[in-house]
């Protein structure tokens, strides 16, 4: 009887082996982890925002005229290029450069001469600069970003500024200059390609002189500076 029994075992064992076996074979092996997220890499994008302008200007010869001043606001589009590398942990640096068209306008007069004045206009500015930041989240980062900026525009004085906004001759100031530029900004990846930001930079572009035959003293003092706050869309290779 004990024969008999062993041998049902056995008989048993031998044919459920292969269902066992056949189990086994059908069970795929789990998927590898999904890699995680980084921000190096190369991404390319469009900006869009707002600008403000101050700008400043002196005669030395005629202290008594004061300093006339104006401010303008500028609609800003343009696009932007740049490289990322994140550490093994949440630092991550960069550059990044862009180009910007602008279309503000503004003029003022002299305090202590009213009667003349200046006016300024934007045309577009660029910037060349470094990012550092602190990836908060693996999809979020902080950064900050300074370097060195361009303005395009004109400016020059208007001897009848209660009357006509014209130029006078002689009186136009250099149509593109340099200067420095920080800001900060936050970006957030929606998806392995796709990131959104918000910044804000500013940029100094002076003081500086220039000559014109139309100034008293043929030499103006200025001071230009901008205010930048805008959105942007990246993509990321």
């Amino acid at each position: 009887m004990k024969k008999t029994a062993l041998g049902i075992i056995a008989i048993a064992a031998l044919i459920g082996t292969p269902a066992l076996a056949a189990d086994l074979a059908l069970k795929a092996p789990p998927p590898p982890p999904a890699p995680a997220w980084s921000w190096t890499g190369f991404y390319v994008g469009v900006d869009a925002g707002y600008t403000g302008n101050n700008v400043g200007i002196f005669d030395p010869a005629t202290p008594g005229a004061g300093t006339a001043t104006l401010y303008s606001s500028s609609a800003t589009f343009g696009g932007h290029l740049g490289y990322l590398y994140q550490f093994n942990n949440p630092l991550v640096l960069g550059v990044e450069g862009d180009a910007s068209w602008l279309n503000g306008s503004g003029n003022g007069p002299f305090p202590g001469v009213t009667s003349q004045g200046i006016l300024a206009t934007s045309h577009w500015d660029a910037s060349a600069r470094g990012i550092a930041g602190f990836a908060v989240d693996p999809r979020a980062l902080v950064y900050g970003t300074g370097g060195w900026s361009w303005l395009n525009g004109s400016m020059c004085g208007v001897a009848s500024f209660q009357t006509s906004l014209t130029c006078a001759p002689g009186s136009n100031g250099p149509g593109t200059r340099g200067g420095w530029i920080v800001g900060a900004g936050v970006a957030y990846a929606f998806t392995d390609n796709l990131i959104f930001r918000i910044e804000y930079l500013h940029a100094d572009y002076g003081p500086f002189s220039y000559t014109g035959t139309a100034w008293a003293g043929g030499t103006v003092n200025v001071t230009d500076t901008t205010d930048t706050v805008r959105v942007g869309l990246s993509w990321k290779f």
